[in-house]
């Protein structure tokens, strides 16, 4: 499917934005995702339809300054505000005690959010915000600043997904992310759990998902630096974040992309599923890796654009 993609530089919102140095979670997303997902349409209070809204892919830290130097154990926040809530609604928070250790070749933040969908209309703009600091060797008087920026972000008016590039820059590090605009879409709430043996020893594994309009970008889920599964006495997989958006007339893809290493021989695959879109209930499918078997279930709901 053709895609159209667009790269933009914003500036620096300099107006003051509440408190941006605080990492606690206050004021955050006050609406929830699956909003509207057992409410039959005879009892809603409002007619609802497939809307608009913003896909979050990346965020990555493309350069610093002189006083810098790779690698990075960063911390902070990064949040996106839109018309709909205007609390932040959290995509990146790490603490100081829990930061991340970006490097040159590896310098993804890995996003934990939004946690709902994020509404993007033509008429309305998203709101990011951004505190990012490096944790210094010694104690937290010698951290740097990284990123401090409010910017927004207007859709231009489109009935095709696109990828959007974003930039912005400034004298401590230049900040790069990239989104989808997805329009006539629902929320998607992703759950997966082992019903079924166990995550084989050896095996890596990357969980995402991705949808039609946009097929080559992937939401990442969940990355297995080893292979210990993060789950719960449940079975419950702990992804890193759960929400994505997808076309009502489209297709949702979960998918896993393992590498298993047995002794000297490494064997890559790909596992999916695919899920038709609804504008409410759950749909539920089993993946298979090896002998693990694991429910996928995806929550859906329409997204209030008013």
């Amino acid at each position: 499917m053709h895609q159209r993609r667009m790269t933009e530089e914003i500036s620096v919102d300099p107006e003051d934005w509440s408190e941006p140095c605080s990492y606690r979670r206050k004021c955050t997303a006050g609406i929830q995702a699956m909003r509207f997902t057992d409410i039959e349409p005879s009892n809603r209070d409002r007619i609802l339809y497939p809307t608009g809204t913003l896909q979050i892919f990346s965020f990555k830290v493309a350069r610093i300054g002189e006083e810098l130097r790779w690698p990075l154990d960063v911390y902070g926040l990064i949040a996106i505000r839109d018309h709909l809530d205007r609390r932040r609604n959290i995509i990146f928070a790490c603490s100081r005690d829990n930061c991340q250790t970006i490097t040159f070749e590896e310098p993804y933040l890995t996003l934990e959010g939004p946690t709902r969908a994020v509404l993007s209309g033509v008429s309305d703009s998203v709101r990011f915000e951004v505190v990012l600091k490096v944790k210094s060797a010694t104690n937290a008087s010698e951290d740097k600043d990284l990123s401090f920026l409010a910017t927004r972000h207007r859709t231009i008016g489109t009935n095709r997904p696109c990828v959007i590039n974003l930039a912005a820059t400034s004298k401590l590090s230049k900040l790069e992310w990239t989104v989808g605009y997805l329009a006539k879409s629902v929320e998607a709430t992703i759950n997966i759990q082992v019903i079924y043996g166990k995550w084989p020893d050896g095996c890596q594994g990357i969980f995402s998902a991705s949808t039609i309009g946009l097929d080559d970008m992937k939401v990442l889920l969940l990355s297995l630096e080893d292979d210990k599964l993060p789950v719960n006495n449940d079975g419950i997989i702990n992804l890193s974040r759960n929400v994505a958006c997808v076309e009502i007339d489209g297709e949702l893809k979960i998918s896993v992309a393992t590498e298993y290493a047995d002794g000297e021989q490494v064997s890559t695959a790909k596992h999916e599923t695919t899920f038709t879109p609804r504008e409410d209930g759950r749909s539920c499918d089993i993946l298979k890796v090896h002998t693990c078997e694991m429910k996928v279930v995806v929550t859906w709901s329409l997204v209030c654009s008013y």
